[in-house]
């Protein structure tokens, strides 16, 4: 079993590559070439890495954070920020699909796999479970949460 987790967004998407909920065999960022790019260009940048990621680490499952449509306070409450990361979410989840198919990819809200936990607090925990996972390389915590989106999913496998 291979687990790769998501955490999308337009300026850098989380990953983590598991095997089971004690052992990341992978984790870290995609990140667009330059930051300063227009938004779709990041996302066309993102995308083509996680295309590379799939190709080279080969999971079995996938499991993907995806907009609920409820988060107000996403680029200061205006609606743009929060179709952009509609935008990236969705293609990278058609990705997933089309490389997966549909039977091995899940995708959960915010608020589903948060439980409401406060982001450094997520990032806490995972800092206590995993030694191999490193706060100072995380500073937006997207690495933290796809690890924590992968832990939800293999709870949910594994009844809890």
């Amino acid at each position: 079993m291979k687990l790769l987790a998501l955490d999308p967004s337009t300026t850098k998407t989380g990953y983590a590559l598991m095997a089971d909920r004690d052992t990341i065999i992978d984790a870290g960022l995609f990140t667009p070439k330059r930051v300063a790019d227009k938004s779709l260009v990041r996302v066309d940048a993102m995308v083509a890495d996680l295309r590379q990621f799939l190709k080279d680490s080969k999971p079995t499952a996938a499991v993907i954070e995806m907009p609920s449509g409820k988060m107000t306070g996403y680029n200061s409450g205006r609606g743009a920020g929060q179709a952009v990361y509609g935008v990236a979410a969705g293609r990278m989840y058609q990705v997933l699909i089309d490389w997966l198919g549909p039977d091995c990819v899940t995708a959960y809200t915010p608020t589903e796999w948060t439980r409401g936990k406060q982001q450094k607090a997520r990032q806490r925990i995972i800092k206590n479970q995993f030694a191999v996972y490193d706060v100072a390389k995380d500073k937006g915590c997207n690495v933290s949460d796809a690890i924590g989106i992968g832990l939800y999913w293999f709870s949910l496998q594994h009844g809890g």
